[in-house]
């Protein structure tokens, strides 16, 4: 009876000191980042990397310990799993399949769940890790595929939705100032009408910001390519610049369409050199595949070293990473450190593909792994990212080349209702002015007989009130249309510059010009008419 309570005590003692260290060790872990309101799940985008190293590097034939180990070290969001299960061994004394199975049932997720689980039962039943792995690869690389075509599915559907949403809260503020011309409505009915298609409109753009697919393109390393730091520099300058340019130009000038063109004008540059960097690390990304197989097989093949491998390939087939390359065999040769010649070699390119693409290869490699399996492995997981990457820049760039004309149709609209609105009341307060001089005059019509409270209501309306509130609309519009494309295609936050720029231009333009084509067209009828 004394030994049965005393093994339950100590089985509760052991949960709750796991229990201790598992929050522990939460604090230092990476986050392991879960669907949120704000940021998308990326543990799937993670996990595809994750078994991929995992299951070069056991090519190496390392112990379970070091196994762990190493990907517990990884900079995903699914190697805290791996951490906690290293810990647990490690200091409470629990076996790897046990530990597995603890770890499994504090996770929400799903798919981390159910591979944790998969893999406690190959470890207790003393499969090999990495026939384990490379199968559980090759299910994830497919699970992945399909769920990102999903996404992208349900992407196209969103980015058709926010196009008729913002055409949809177009019409609504056009029918609230109309409304105004027809009814003396109170000024709190317009602003909860105006306010209402806004929020929906916002709710529109952070459903396509939730449901697009999750990764990144550009790596976080602390050492970043030159055009990263050329970009983050010119960041630092223009982005602050441009919010002071377009506000003093305001309070100055008074012309919200020159602040509005003087502003993006300012923060263009930024956006232009952000979008032409994105497309060069997309190159790379195609490019990466290529190099780490070709680079893999040859190693593999003559049994060499890979800076031999290197001096052996033709670098003019290697593409946009050809000077990249070139300069890791230099640095290679020289007798530097090889961790530090790919590790800057991965900064250089600036791709987060080839970060992840390197560690699968050079981390195998220099364990004692197969260069060639471990080069088609990363090559495989780099193309597999390339093609993903490629069917969502068919959903992204359209939307952005889409919304482009939209915008400026849009806010053209609104300028042009907006005017020939003030025209027209104030051609309603010079008739009421003249009906009313002309019936005392004369006194030929009583004065009852004049619909005064329908052309004092005419003459009521605020004009200032209503441009004040299409200027909002129009701004509010500007900065969505400028940041939703953006996240649509999955690209770095500088990137949005270059398409709220050209926002802010359009909309500029639009206002400057409008109002003059208006008064043009319809100034020239009323003095006719009048």
């Amino acid at each position: 009876m004394t030994s049965t309570a005393t093994s339950v005590e100590t089985s509760t003692s052991l949960l709750l000191e796991a229990e201790a260290l598992a929050v522990e060790d939460a604090k230092d872990r990476p986050k392991q980042v879960e669907s949120s309101f704000l940021a998308a799940d990326k543990m799937d985008f993670d996990l595809v990397a994750q078994l991929a190293y995992m299951s070069a590097i056991s090519t190496a034939g390392l112990t379970r310990e070091q196994l762990f180990d190493r990907t517990s070290k990884l900079p995903y969001s699914t190697s805290g799993f791996f951490r906690s299960v290293r810990l647990m061994t490690s200091r409470l004394g629990y076996d790897y399949p046990r530990s597995c199975e603890i770890v499994a049932e504090r996770t929400k997720h799903a798919a981390m769940k159910s591979f944790l689980l998969r893999f406690a039962g190959s470890l207790g039943s003393g499969e090999k890790e990495s026939d384990f792995l490379q199968r559980e690869m090759e299910v994830q690389f497919e699970n992945h595929r399909n769920k990102y075509e999903r996404d992208l599915e349900a992407l196209r559907k969103w980015t058709d939705g926010f196009v008729a949403l913002e055409v949809s809260v177009t019409l609504v503020v056009i029918i609230a100032i109309v409304s105004m011309m027809i009814f003396p409505m109170g000024l709190g009915f317009v602003l909860g009408l105006v306010s209402t298609g806004i929020i929906v409109l916002s709710a529109g753009a952070w459903i396509i910001w939730r449901s697009s697919p999750a990764e990144q393109l550009l790596h976080s390393l602390r050492l970043k390519s030159p055009e990263q730091h050329q970009t983050m520099r010119l960041a630092r300058i223009l982005v602050p610049l441009s919010v002071v340019a377009g506000g003093l130009s305001y309070l100055v000038l008074g012309l919200p369409g020159i602040s509005m063109i003087l502003a993006g004008g300012v923060l263009f540059p930024v956006g232009l050199k952000a979008f032409k960097y994105h497309g060069i690390v997309a190159r790379r990304d195609n490019d990466a595949s290529g190099v780490l197989r070709a680079v893999g097989g040859v190693t593999g093949a003559i049994g060499t070293t890979v800076t031999e491998a290197l001096g052996r390939l033709d670098h003019r087939s290697m593409g946009t990473l050809q000077g990249e390359v070139t300069t890791l065999h230099r640095r290679l040769k020289a007798g530097l450190r090889p961790d530090l010649c790919w590790e800057r070699f991965v900064s250089e390119t600036g791709s987060e593909v080839v970060r992840r693409g390197v560690a699968i290869f050079w981390d195998s490699v220099s364990s004692g792994g197969d260069a060639a399996k471990t080069g088609t492995l990363a090559s495989r997981y780099a193309m597999h990212v390339a093609l993903l990457r490629a069917k969502r820049g068919l959903v992204s760039n359209t939307f952005q080349w889409l919304m482009v004309p939209m915008h400026g149709t849009l806010v053209a609209l609104l300028a042009f209702i907006t005017e020939i609105f003030s025209i027209f009341s104030a051609e309603i307060v010079k008739a009421q002015a003249s009906g009313l001089a002309d019936a005392q005059g004369n006194q030929l019509v009583e004065a009852s007989a004049i619909p005064t409270n329908d052309l004092i209501a005419f003459a009521a309306i605020d004009i200032g009130f209503v441009r004040l509130l299409i200027l909002s609309v129009v701004i509010i519009m500007t900065v969505m249309n400028g940041i939703v494309p953006n996240a649509a295609s999955g690209g770095d936050r500088y990137r949005a510059a270059f398409t709220l720029a050209i926002m802010l231009i359009i909309s500029g333009i639009t206002l400057t010009i409008v109002p003059y084509a208006t008064e043009l067209i319809f100034g020239g009828l009323v003095v006719e008419s009048s």
